[in-house]
């Protein structure tokens, strides 16, 4: 899940470090989310 754009991620939890190999997929399914894609092709969450 290396395309993901998790700006504030570090205040969702602070057990994992944002560096950990499965933080990433970790956020993506245990928070309820709205995304956009980036015109890179990114997923930024919105809200």
């Amino acid at each position: 899940m290396n395309n993901v754009v998790l700006e504030d991620a570090k205040e969702l939890k602070t057990d994992i470090k944002s560096t950990h190999c499965v933080f990433a997929d970790l956020m993506e399914a245990s928070v309820e989310h709205k995304y956009v894609l980036t015109e890179k092709g990114l997923v930024k969450w919105v809200k």
